[in-house]
């Protein structure tokens, strides 16, 4: 048996026994499935008074909500915001995007 075919055969043969400690199927099985609700409700876009592109996203509504902090802008834009602050809207929060 040559060297390469001893390597090979080592990493097959230790390749279950890792994958076993790193990934349990039993430990990544759910155990219960949670269904969120999420309203169709019209969300409100207004810009933060001295954040410049800074905005925040809610329904409408005068009840409290926890706030929700979206920090985008390594993609050299606010798109992030844009795209989750309305999502993040609709699942109770007020969501306020800072792209720096």
């Amino acid at each position: 048996m040559n060297r390469t075919n001893a390597i090979l055969g080592l990493c097959f043969a230790f390749t279950p026994l890792a994958a076993g400690c790193v990934y349990s199927p039993v430990a990544m099985q759910p155990t219960q499935t949670v269904t969120i609700p999420v309203a169709r409700a019209a969300v409100t876009e207004a810009n933060v008074f001295g954040f410049p592109h800074a905005k925040a996203y809610r329904t409408e509504g005068t009840d409290a909500r926890p706030v929700l902090v979206i920090l985008g802008g390594a993609e050299g834009n606010d798109e992030a915001g844009k795209r989750f602050g309305p999502i993040f809207a609709r699942l109770g929060y007020t969501a306020v995007s800072f792209p720096y």
